[in-house]
């Protein structure tokens, strides 16, 4: 008995094993891309400045939260002591991961965008500080340091 198979199913046998044979390849492929592709973004990246990285990650957060954005990237100075704490600060330290002495861009009034008077770089440590705390509770942690201290 000659069992014979319909062109659907003959094209959908052929799919199959088309897919399997190649699987290994595309794999190799994907895995070759995928490493070609972060050693583009690692040149790209190593070529900014650290000024720039500011810019476009601020101007990226101002297009996701719909705020003013007027900077450009001669706008943002780096000094070399945290305004706030008068640490120093070290741009492109530990393989780009942020430390506490990271200069970081900030918005000196949370209500208002990034525009020329309103931000300023800082240390992340004061950053952190002065994002997780209002500015009473802030008052209110000098105070009772202070009291602690005396």
């Amino acid at each position: 008995m000659l069992v014979t198979e319909t062109p659907a199913e003959r094209r959908r046998r052929k799919k199959r094993e088309s897919y399997h044979r190649n699987s290994a390849t595309s794999a190799a492929y994907r895995i070759a891309y995928k490493s070609r592709r972060a050693a583009i973004a690692l040149a790209y990246n190593e070529a900014l400045s650290y000024e720039q990285k500011m810019f476009w990650s601020a101007k990226y957060r101002a297009n996701k939260k719909g705020i003013e954005f007027n900077l450009t990237v001669e706008d943002i100075y780096i000094p070399e002591l945290c305004p706030l704490l008068n640490i120093p600060l070290y741009a492109n330290r530990h393989g780009g991961k942020l430390t506490q002495h990271s200069p970081t861009l900030d918005r000196k009034n949370c209500e208002l965008g990034y525009t020329k008077d309103n931000v300023w770089v800082i240390s992340h440590k004061a950053n952190r500080a002065k994002n997780n705390l209002s500015l009473n509770e802030l008052e209110l942690l000098v105070k009772n340091l202070k009291g602690y201290s005396e």
